[in-house]
């Protein structure tokens, strides 16, 4: 694996997400299946809660196809985590 723990991606998340708010209305997510960092209840969870919260119209997630999720998404964690 990445190295990549859950609670660390829900962190990233909810910085990002604080800075969208109020900005974006519609947000969609595309994660690879990775069970250990994505596809759990406390991603799930989490994107729930900020629903809940209403910062948000609407989420949508996308989880991509098994073998073909090395592209610049998987980058992109890597600079956020970075900064």
């Amino acid at each position: 694996g990445s190295g990549k723990s859950v609670n660390q991606v829900v962190s990233m998340l909810f910085q990002r997400l604080k800075r969208k708010r109020g900005h974006v209305s519609h947000y969609h997510f595309h994660f690879d299946n990775c069970v250990g960092e994505n596809k759990n209840q406390y991603l799930m969870g989490f994107l729930q809660f900020i629903n809940i919260l209403g910062w948000f119209e609407t989420i949508e997630v996308h989880f991509m196809i098994v073998g073909h999720t090395r592209n610049m998404v998987d980058g992109t964690f890597g600079r956020c985590k970075n900064k």
